[in-house]
């Protein structure tokens, strides 16, 4: 089955609390990355061709370019590639929603809960998700850049146009990364290893629900994750609700 990675990054801090609906984080950059090795980012490298090399990119994307993202997503899921995100149900498309000033909202939201969101599904089976790191090293995947951090990402976008091209850098691999961890789940027969807090993979692998059809095997929709049964959280002192990821579709 054909997927594709889809991973951005923001232009202001990233509040502790998660994304405010009116809040105004903006997105720097964008990348989607397909199972048969095409990559495209916004903004694109190939669009400063005709200016200085060291020209900076714009401070975020504009609101035509995040309508770009949506269309090109779409062109995605019609053209038989699963969208394959981690966390993008509680973070990405949102974000998108919002800085597309919630124009294409129904079709945000329709690509959102038809999307297999790997965080998100791992949250509604097992009451919490590891991140997309500690989920890449624990399948012995080359994982997220080394020495970069999301969390850098909003500050070195100012400092140059090298730094910004490392971010872009950055963002494909998340990307890919995703997409990486995705294929080695179905691969394996659908389970997880992932490296805990103490930095050790986990002795009680996730083995997450599956769905088959005609071209192969994959995990659950966003949809159809939300249809689960609740897992036993009692042993957890402030378990996340769903809501707090999927609220936003209901809005």
């Amino acid at each position: 089955m054909k997927w594709v990675g889809f991973d951005l990054e923001i232009a202001a801090e990233f509040p502790d609390e998660g994304i405010p609906l009116d809040s105004d984080l903006g997105i720097t950059c964008a990348s989607t990355v397909t199972s048969d090795g095409e990559v495209i980012t916004w903004p694109s490298p190939r669009d400063m061709m005709l200016q200085m090399v060291d020209a900076m990119y714009p401070a975020r994307l504009s609101r035509e370019q995040g309508a770009v993202i949506v269309g090109r997503l779409m062109y995605y899921a019609n053209h038989g590639y699963q969208i394959v995100t981690w966390n993008g149900l509680g973070f990405d498309f949102p974000l998108l929603a919002k800085e597309c000033n919630w124009l294409f909202t129904s079709t945000i939201k329709a690509l959102a809960a038809n999307h297999i969101d790997i965080g998100f599904q791992m949250l509604c089976e097992k009451g919490f998700m590891c991140g997309l790191n500690a989920a890449a090293k624990g399948m012995k995947l080359s994982g997220k850049t080394e020495g970069m951090h999301g969390d850098l990402a909003p500050a070195m976008w100012k400092e140059s146009r090298e730094a910004q091209d490392k971010i872009l850098e950055y963002v494909i691999q998340d990307s890919r990364t995703t997409g990486e961890v995705y294929q080695a789940i179905v691969d394996q027969g659908g389970s997880l290893v992932w490296i805990t807090k103490k930095g050790y993979p986990t002795r009680r692998a996730w083995f997450p629900t599956l769905r088959g059809n005609q071209y192969g095997v994959r995990l659950l929709k966003v949809a159809e994750a939300m249809e689960l049964s609740l897992p036993d959280t009692s042993w957890m002192d402030d378990p996340w609700p769903r809501e707090k990821f999927s609220g936003w579709l209901t809005l």
